[in-house]
C-alpha cells in the first residue's frame, strides 16, 4: 500500500479545525499529523513533520496566512499549500498562489471536491475551485496591462499549452495531449514566458485563469 497523504491543518476557528480532521480520518489514505491555529505555529510545526499537504485557511486571526505561504516552501520545499477559503475576493486567492500555494478551495465545495483537491495537489497538480472562475493579477504586479494584453502575441500552440497549464497539466501530460515531445512543450513554454513576462508555471496558471472567458450562467 502507498503511505498516507500527511497533513497539517492551520485554522483558527476550533470547531472548524475539528471538524475538518474528523472528516479527513475517514479517508484511510490521508493522515493528519499535526494542526495549528496560527501562521507562527505552522511554520514551527512544516519545520518539524515536513507535511506532503497544508491545508490553511487563508485568513487567520493573526496575520493573513498568505503572508507565511513562502516561509514554509523555504522551510520544507516539498510541501504543497493548498488554501482553504470563504472569501469571494480573487484577488487573495491570486496573492495566494503568486506566493506559491498550488491550489485554492472554496469551504462551500463538497468533501469530495476537497478530497480531489488534496490529491491532485499532492500529485504536483495545481487545483483551482470550480467555483473560482477568475484570478485577478497579484496587487504587486505592476506589469498587468502589459501582461493581459499579451494573449495577442501567443501561437495557437502556445495558447493551447497555457489553458493546459492552468488545467494543471505537466509538461509530460500536456506533451500527450498534443501529440508533441516534452522538449517541444518547453520550447513553447520558454517563449510563453517571455511573451507574457511571467516567471514561472504558477504565474502562467493563475494568468490562464484570470484570463479564461467567463461560463455562461447555467439554466
Amino acid at each position: 500500500m502507498a503511505a498516507p497523504i500527511r497533513l497539517l491543518l492551520v485554522e483558527d476557528h476550533l470547531m472548524m479545525r475539528a471538524a475538518l480532521r474528523l472528516l479527513l480520518l475517514g479517508y484511510p489514505h490521508l493522515e493528519v499529523v499535526a494542526e495549528s491555529e496560527s501562521c507562527e505555529g505552522a511554520l514551527e510545526l512544516v519545520g518539524r513533520h515536513h507535511p506532503d499537504v497544508v491545508l490553511l485557511d487563508i485568513f487567520l486571526a493573526d496575520k493573513s496566512s498568505v503572508d507565511c505561504i513562502a516561509l514554509m516552501r523555504a522551510k520544507s520545499p516539498r510541501t504543497r499549500i493548498l488554501m482553504l477559503t470563504g472569501s469571494p475576493d480573487t484577488t487573495v486567492h491570486g496573492r495566494a498562489m503568486a506566493q506559491g500555494a498550488q491550489g485554492v478551495v472554496r469551504k462551500e465545495e463538497s468533501p469530495e471536491v476537497l478530497l480531489q483537491a488534496i490529491e491532485r495537489v499532492n500529485a504536483g497538480h495545481l487545483w483551482f475551485s470550480a467555483r473560482i472562475e477568475r484570478l485577478p493579477a497579484p496587487e504587486e504586479n505592476t506589469n498587468t496591462a502589459v501582461v493581459t494584453d499579451g494573449t495577442a502575441s501567443l501561437t495557437a500552440r502556445e495558447r493551447e499549452v497555457m489553458e493546459l497549464i492552468g488545467e494543471g497539466l505537466r509538461n509530460s501530460a500536456i506533451a500527450s495531449r498534443m501529440g508533441v515531445s516534452g522538449k517541444t512543450v518547453q520550447h513553447h513554454l520558454t517563449s510563453i514566458f517571455r511573451k507574457l513576462e511571467v516567471n514561472d508555471r504558477l504565474e502562467l496558471a493563475a494568468f490562464a485563469h484570470r484570463t479564461r472567458p467567463l461560463k455562461p450562467p447555467s439554466d
